[in-house]
């Protein structure tokens, strides 16, 4: 979960300066180098002062494409062996206003192994010899530092020119986001978009099984199936028979496959025993045979299982039948008496008496009860609800997807989720993978939020930047600007500013739980602005209040544009004051603070708030003295015509005297305060 910023500091690289990186390494944009570049992410060549820089390049990463911040400074510490290393990053914004992500990486004439081979597959005593103790060694320099690459595939594993073999870099993307499903444990396979999740060490370690199997039979594993074949293929026979499908190798790489292959992660290989492999020593591993099989089948649709994950996985696919299965009772009385688990068969005969006995929308229980049927049948699966597919460490994932692809009906999934109560449930009944990746501070921090998510600063915006703290906001009018702290909101509002002043006033959702996220602090004054405004000028003094908060806590330079844009917004609150001198006064102040570039000025300086209620307040006394003088003089005038213009005319001069002394208070008390 995030944590305050502690007075963040502005990392921007303006084009016009120099496009620097690390006070060592400069961009050339002049050579673009597309062998080397990636979806998202142009690359180019670097001058370096220090070395030669043919070893170097650079990446310049749309702000659409997700940035491992935390994997990206552990790799530039740590500089684990036969890993392409970042060593040094920043955002640059160009002089057309674009900003990008560049990442300065070694090894620039490093190679795909495929291709310096020259074929589609190696030779088994290269791959035996060389390439897997490489890759090894390189996972076990990534393990003590929990560092996951969640990438390995042929295409990602390199050689250098002096022939070393290496992983390459892994920053960019979310993890496994560009994985083919049979790279993927079973868990994480199917998920739904970027929500593959962080995984673990077992994760790598069943990629690297697969790549094995890739580089030496030529071919993508298990390539000829769909992906509906492959997955009952491996919940029915375990990934080891259905990835391999028959074929047989060397002792050695068989050994490899059954330890990595387990479809249980703990149960797989760990990092001891692939350093035992490599140095010769190891013992085979009983390959698993697949998920549990019921002797009596469960049909559905026509189709008979025997697997309950199967099962599980077909609810998903079919979710109106399902429901109607599931009301039928048949499901609990399958799975307590033919595969004899009182457990799951509980978990079902709660969740439909719960689904009866409740008065909430009969949608959304329908959907949470197949979710909860999918808990008993498959607990070490993932969380499968309405269309959305995601294992532990996958929730934060998906979210950053559906809002970068602005797709709603996956955010609605999600909004639904973390309002319910079934992650804490998921957490209960499954396994210890689920155990370990949603702790209860996890899952109580994100009901917390969810609770108030109607108002700015919660919501399934402010559960993004707890879980991502690192993401850069992606507030619309913002999100190209790649600002990741709070310094660097206030320098993206202010450039918005000088070509969209009413942009630059509008604080979404976004902006106000990516403040939140980074500042508990500021929870006061974001909440003011979800309060009820009852007009414009009210929201605009909200808004006033909270960047310059963010100024004068986070950003100490002058923001022209936003006090330009916040004195243009305000002009007619002082055209709407009714004392003729109190609007010349502040009109002034509105001129003068405009140009100033302190927000922290109009809160302080202007006090509008406490301007309008005061000149309210004497309208309201005028308009009181005038009706008591109209009344004297409609009691005068009761005398006779010649008293009647008499009265009417002291009258007059009574309401003249009034005003006269209200407009001599009034200039006086703001003459003493511009004294003072």
């Amino acid at each position: 979960m995030a944590r305050q910023d502690q007075k963040p500091t502005i990392h921007l690289i303006e084009e016009k300066d120099g496009l620097r990186l690390g006070d060592r390494f400069t961009i050339d944009t002049a050579r673009p180098l597309g062998h080397l570049s990636k979806p998202g992410a142009q690359a180019f060549a670097v001058a370096d002062d220090m070395e030669n820089p043919d070893e170097y390049f650079c990446l310049l990463c749309e702000p659409t494409v997700y940035i491992r911040h935390a994997a990206m400074e552990l790799l530039a510490t740590k500089q684990p062996r036969h890993v392409r290393l970042p060593l040094a990053s920043g955002t640059v914004r160009m002089n057309d206003g674009r900003h990008f992500t560049a990442i300065v990486f070694d090894n620039a004439g490093a190679r795909p192994i495929l291709e310096y081979y020259g074929k589609d597959a190696i030779p088994e005593r290269d791959l035996t010899q060389k390439v897997l103790p490489d890759l090894i060694n390189a996972l076990s320099d990534m393990n003590p530092h929990g560092l996951c690459h969640r990438g390995i595939r042929p295409e990602n594993i390199l050689i250098t020119p002096d022939g070393q073999v290496i992983l390459d870099q892994f920053v960019l993307h979310l993890p496994g986001e560009t994985q083919p499903a049979a790279y993927e444990p079973v868990l994480s396979a199917f998920a739904s978009a970027g929500g593959r999740g962080e995984g673990t060490a077992a994760d790598d370690f069943y990629a690297l099984g697969v790549a094995a199997l890739h580089l030496v039979s030529g071919k993508l594993p298990a390539g000829n199936l769909s992906p509906e074949e492959l997955l009952a293929s491996r919940v029915m026979r375990g990934s080891y028979v259905a990835l391999l499908q028959r074929r047989k190798y060397t002792s050695a790489l068989q050994a490899l496959f059954s330890g990595v292959f387990a479809d249980e992660a703990h149960r797989r290989w760990s990092i001891e025993n692939l350093r035992g492999w490599a140095g010769g020593h190891w013992d085979t591993a009983r390959p698993t045979a697949g998920g549990r099989r019921a002797s009596r089948p469960f049909l559905f649709m026509n189709r008979d299982y025997y697997c309950p994950e199967l099962l599980a996985w077909a609810f998903f696919g079919h979710q109106e039948e399902a429901r109607q299965t599931i009301s039928a009772g048949r499901v609990g009385k399958w799975v307590r008496n033919v595969l004899e688990d009182n457990q799951a068969a509980d978990i079902i005969d709660n969740a439909c008496s719960g689904m009866k006995a409740s008065d909430r929308d009969p949608e959304l229980e329908a959907a949470e009860l197949i979710t909860r049927i999918c808990f008993a049948l498959d607990p070490g699966g993932p969380l499968r609800y309405r269309d959305l597919v995601v294992p532990p460490t996958g929730i934060a994932g998906a979210l950053w997807t559906a809002f970068i692809r602005n797709d709603e009906a996956q955010l609605a999934s999600l909004e639904q989720l973390l309002s319910s109560t079934l992650l804490g449930e998921w957490q209960a009944t499954g396994s210890r993978v689920v155990r370990a990746a949603l702790p209860n501070f996890v899952t109580t921090t994100i009901k917390s939020i969810m609770v108030e998510r109607s108002k700015p600063g919660f919501g399934l915006e402010r559960v993004l930047y707890e879980m991502l703290p690192r993401t850069a906001c992606l507030e619309e009018n913002v999100r190209d600007a790649l600002a990741r702290n709070t310094g660097e909101l206030m320098l993206a509002l202010d450039r918005i500013a000088e070509k969209d002043a009413d942009a630059a006033l509008r604080i979404g959702r976004h902006a106000a739980a990516f403040i939140m996220a980074k500042d508990k602090n500021a929870e006061t004054t974001i909440r003011a602005l979800g309060a009820q405004h009852a007009t414009r000028i009210e929201e605009l003094i909200a808004i006033g209040d909270l960047l310059a908060y963010l100024q004068r806590n986070y950003y100490q330079l002058s923001v022209p544009s936003l006090s330009k844009a916040m004195g243009t917004a305000l002009t007619p609150a002082a055209d709407a004051i009714r004392s003729r001198v109190r609007r010349m006064v502040v009109s002034k102040k509105i001129e003068t603070l405009s140009s100033a570039g302190d927000m922290t000025a109009f809160s302080r300086d202007l006090s509008m708030k406490e301007t309008l209620r005061q000149d309210e307040k004497e309208l309201k006394q005028a308009r009181h003295r005038l009706g008591a003088i109209d009344q004297l003089i409609r009691i005068a005038s009761s005398n006779g015509p010649a008293q009647a213009i008499l009265a009417q005319k002291r009258g007059y001069r009574y309401a003249r005297l009034f005003s006269m002394s209200v407009s001599f208070l009034t200039v006086f008390y703001f003459s003493m305060v511009e004294m003072l």
